[in-house]
């Protein structure tokens, strides 16, 4: 009696794990580095001939569902990460009332006016830093002056090196961004 309760428990355990296939069809797929976002552009905009002071930075939104308005999601986690010390912010999204607040917030606490757009609206950008959260659909094909950094957060995975190193792919390339879990290990707070 009880190893059949046992097994019953396991066998609902199991089917409650969701594999990475089920996973992506449900279409949410996860980035364990984006914690560390801040770190990584820092680390990449150098070796693009771009610094932080200088980056232009265009969001493109997530393409969840539009009842996401009201979910906390990684969109915002990043941007409060990115917030200090940005002089340009344009929000590509089908969510503006999202964003209303946390616009109104740079605004006030930073003098930062965030342009936001609708991601249909085929308007020409003067970004140099493109982080893409949209999950389905191919790479954006914005026209953008030399050097830019395009960030595709989901659409292509980033993988874990040597030496707790991070290959991030950039656009059609990948760069190589250093120990940036150690960083973390030794205490400092990112």
């Amino acid at each position: 009696m009880w190893l059949r309760d046992i097994f019953q428990r396991f066998k609902r355990r199991k089917s409650r794990k969701k594999t990475a296939e089920e996973q992506e069809e449900q279409g949410k797929k996860e980035n364990p580095y984006l914690p560390y976002i801040r770190e990584i552009i820092s680390q990449i905009l150098p070796q693009r001939g771009l610094d932080y002071g200088r980056m232009r930075l265009l969001i493109i939104d997530t393409d969840t569902e539009p009842e996401s308005v009201f979910w906390e999601d990684d969109v915002m986690a990043a941007l409060e990460e990115l917030s200090p010390d940005l002089n340009f912010l344009t929000i590509l999204t089908d969510r503006s009332a999202y964003f209303q607040e946390y616009v109104e917030t740079m605004y006030e606490e930073n003098g930062l006016l965030v342009c936001m757009d609708e991601k249909n609206c085929q308007s020409q950008y003067r970004a140099n830093t493109v982080l893409d959260f949209e999950q389905r659909g191919k790479l954006w094909e914005l026209e953008l002056q030399e050097p830019f950094v395009y960030l595709p957060i989901y659409k292509k995975s980033w993988q874990t090196g040597e030496n707790l190193d991070i290959f991030v792919p950039i656009g059609y390339n990948t760069v190589t961004v250093k120990g940036i879990l150690a960083v973390e290990r030794r205490g400092r707070m990112l």
